[in-house]
């Protein structure tokens, strides 16, 4: 199926057009960027969350002065990764939005450094989104980890033993890496119903079931039961982020004002 384009967000129903502003909302106020007015990439592999995300800031960019491209990493590891490939460019055409495509060996790389597929692809894809940003000149790169992604997130950090405010999870901005996470405070169910009803399809990674990857068995038994149990399990997520977020500020403040004491000091001497 071809993708429909929405191409102005006064073609969207109020609900979704007033989701979309949200969006910008959220980045401009919390996170300290107004991407529709920027340069942006956007990161698409085809799923829901980074389809949703392209249609998204292609409609908000185009009404605030900014401009979108895309990128996508073709990992060779799965036997639809041409057809992912396909629907990624039929998508963009239909937006209108210039695309730079890829194909990297993940397999091989992941041997020859002796490490898992999963950080093999993630190395492989990031590398593509800097080099692509450069190249085209934007200032930010857009991914579409969202609220269901931050809280799998945060229970990752618990296992692993990590403290606070670390275990609020992933940063909605990392300024090193030029990224931002708009959808972060948006679940994966939200954006579903939002691509449904604008009338786009998206792509669906079956290796995304599978109990062999550590974050799929977080995503599909342990988030699902904590769900079961508060059905607010999400909104509390978002919470622990944000005091996560206040306190990781405080402290920043309060150890570069210590910092900048002692070297006064020590100059003093």
């Amino acid at each position: 199926m071809t993708p429909k384009p929405a191409l102005r967000l006064q073609d969207l129903p109020p609900r979704w057009a007033r989701f979309c502003l949200g969006i910008r909302t959220f980045a401009k106020r919390e996170l300290g960027c107004d991407f529709p007015a920027l340069p942006c990439l956007v990161a698409v592999s085809g799923g829901a969350d980074s389809t949703a995300l392209l249609v998204i800031a292609s409609l908000l960019c185009r009404m605030h002065g900014g401009s979108v491209h895309a990128a996508h990493l073709n990992h060779g590891l799965r036997a639809e990764a041409q057809a992912d490939e396909d629907f990624v460019a039929r998508l963009c055409a239909g937006l209108g939005v210039p695309l730079t495509m890829e194909s990297a060996d993940v397999a091989a790389r992941a041997a020859g450094r002796g490490i898992g597929l999963e950080e093999a692809g993630r190395e492989a894809r990031y590398e593509l989104f800097e080099k692509t940003r450069r190249t085209i000149g934007a200032q930010v790169v857009l991914v579409a980890h969202q609220l269901n992604d931050r809280a799998e997130d945060q229970l990752m950090r618990l296992a692993r033993g990590s403290g606070w405010p670390a275990l609020g999870g992933m940063p909605g901005q990392d300024a090193q890496r030029s990224l931002l996470r708009p959808l972060l405070l948006t679940p994966r169910t939200t954006l579903e119903a939002f691509l449904k009803n604008s009338g786009y399809p998206w792509r669906v990674d079956e290796s995304n079931f599978s109990r062999d990857a550590t974050r799929n068995r977080f995503r599909h038994d342990l988030l699902p039961g904590l769900v079961a149990e508060n059905p607010a399990f999400l909104d509390a997520a978002a919470r622990v982020w944000r005091m996560a977020r206040v306190d990781e500020a405080h402290w920043s403040v309060q150890i570069s004002a210590a910092l900048a004491g002692a070297q006064r000091k020590s100059g003093s001497i």
